[in-house]
């Protein structure tokens, strides 16, 4: 069974300490992580919404999207071609 640990600090060096003992207590690095919560009326600040300028996990997202759109352009235009050489000269039979 898996087991959560909390904790609330009221400065960062509190937690990072906290976090630098868990180690050498047992556990592995894998297997814990820390997050901050805004105070009241803190959130939403950026123009386009949210607390911070980007997200961390959202890094390469316009390489994503630009491999989608090469990717999803190359098969649509494979599939015009593959339509086009199916249908007779003509128009349909």
């Amino acid at each position: 069974m898996s087991k959560i640990v909390a904790a609330r600090f009221n400065d960062l060096e509190g937690a990072q300490a906290a976090l630098n003992a868990l180690p050498g207590q047992g556990f592995l690095q894998t297997e814990f992580q820390s997050f901050y919560v805004n105070p009241e009326g803190q959130h939403a600040l950026h123009p386009l919404g949210g607390d911070a300028h980007s997200d961390e996990g959202a890094k390469h997202a316009d390489e994503g999207a630009m491999r989608g759109a090469i990717l999803g352009g190359c098969v649509g235009l494979v599939a015009g071609i593959a339509a086009h050489l199916a249908v007779p000269e003509g128009g349909r039979p």
